[in-house]
């Protein structure tokens, strides 16, 4: 692991420890030299990047998804891979333990309220609900009673899952820039 921890140079002055994860603008064939596309690419047994991956302690292995396989008969190691099994890439942020994926948190807000219907099971209460709200039909009222009375009720839902990107517009999403993610090997390509 001692090897691991040795810093390399960035090309420009600086110095990167061999592990790091970076996020870079360049494309993923135009890398600084030692650097290398968290794509899962599989190096065999007796080649730099094996050498250095195998270096590294089971957990850092573990949480950043470096693999061994065996294939006739040559054990091979992956490089981390920063992409979901669908091509999405990761979206990196700290927390505990390092490398667990956590579901989106953009939950839609949601809450609903309730009034009379109005005369004839009419809108009068809410008038017309658009954008995140929605209010049950005619069929869908609600009968209760309160104070020697039965009414109808109509209720009235808000939801912003009904103004998320996935349903009417990218006002409510945030512009990505794509960048290329990479582990610095500190090993020529």
């Amino acid at each position: 692991m001692t090897e691991a921890l040795e810093k390399g140079s960035s090309g420009t002055g600086g110095a990167y420890v061999v592990g790091d994860s970076k996020l870079w603008r360049f494309r993923p064939n135009q890398l600084p030299e030692g650097w290398y596309h968290e794509n899962g690419d599989r190096f065999p047994e007796g080649t730099d990047e094996y050498e250095v991956l195998d270096s590294f302690t089971p957990e850092f292995k573990a949480d950043n998804g470096i693999t061994l396989s065996v294939i006739g008969g040559i054990n091979i190691l992956s490089l981390p891979t920063a992409y979901h099994t669908d091509s999405r890439g990761m979206f990196r942020r700290p927390g505990t333990p390092v490398g667990r994926q956590v579901p989106d948190t953009m939950l839609p807000i949601t809450g609903t309220t309730s009034g009379p219907a109005g005369a004839g099971g009419g809108t009068a209460l809410f008038g017309t609900a658009t954008g995140a709200l929605s209010q049950s039909s005619g069929s869908d009222l609600e009968t209760f009673a309160g104070g020697g009375n039965t009414q109808n009720r109509r209720v009235l839902t808000l939801n912003s899952g009904n103004l998320s990107p996935n349903h009417n517009g990218t006002e409510t999403a945030g512009l990505h820039v794509l960048l290329t993610p990479a582990i610095y090997l500190g090993t020529p390509r």
